[in-house]
């Protein structure tokens, strides 16, 4: 384990994988997720006899997608890249590549009709590319921090969160969101009963009651953390406190 935390250290740091990189791998996505576009609107003996002008047509199209996702940063801190805002921005930056590269399609006809070096993508080819460009990227975002966080919480400790509001999302979202993890997120206590069988950050809310502690501790929790919401409440519950202590 010692050895493959020092190679993710090494793997995932700015040295080992500049951001050029990550705009490559990116751009294999978006060229991917083209060639299955055009395969779908050509068939496949078309596809494999134009080819080679079909990659010219995609090369063509990568220029915006580079520009999109330069403009909204979307390969630089791809380690925390897991957010819905983190994802809405890569869709938004597929979503701009897909409609010029359309757009581009059109220009050519317009200024160059009839040609057949370039295969200017109808709206099918175009929106195909989006949406299939957008979930590999997604794929690729999640995938790669799940990869980091697999190999930084070897030493985290499992913690729980007393509370579900504000104070202990906040604490939830600093715990998840360093890159050193001292912690690892594995449940939270509600003393609400609307919150019964709800998740938070994918993780499980109990309800707070007798046996809490014990049930956690089963679970592999080794500390709590309480919210400052709850923090005076935590501090009457002399059962609860007993019950962690114990």
């Amino acid at each position: 384990m010692g050895t493959l935390q020092k190679i993710s250290d090494w793997y995932f740091s700015r040295k080992a994988i500049p951001y050029w990189c990550i705009l490559f791998i990116d751009c294999v996505i978006v060229l991917f997720s083209g060639l299955f576009g055009y395969y779908m609107e050509f068939g496949g003996y078309a596809f494999l006899t134009r080819f080679w002008d079909i990659v010219l047509s995609l090369l063509i199209g990568l220029v915006p997608f580079i520009a999109a996702f330069h403009a909204l940063h979307t390969y630089s801190g791809i380690i925390r890249y897991s957010s819905f805002v983190d994802l809405q921005r890569v869709a938004t930056a597929s979503l701009i590549g897909s409609a010029a590269f359309y757009l581009i399609g059109l220009a050519i006809q317009w200024i160059w009709p009839g040609q057949e070096v370039v295969f200017c993508p109808d709206i099918a080819t175009a929106v195909a590319l989006f949406f299939c460009s957008t979930l590999l990227l997604w794929l690729e975002r999640v995938m790669v921090k799940r990869m980091f966080d697999h190999f930084h919480l070897g030493n985290a400790i499992p913690v729980a969160i007393y509370g579900t509001k504000a104070g202990g999302i906040s604490i939830a979202k600093s715990i998840t969101s360093v890159k050193d993890k001292k912690y690892s997120l594995h449940a939270f206590i509600s003393d609400g009963q609307e919150m019964k069988g709800a998740y938070i950050m994918g993780k499980p809310v109990y309800l707070n009651g007798r046996g809490i502690a014990g049930r956690l501790r089963d679970e592999g929790v080794r500390a709590l953390l309480v919210s400052p919401l709850k923090t005076e409440l935590f501090r009457a519950n002399n059962e609860m406190i007993d019950e962690f202590i114990a």
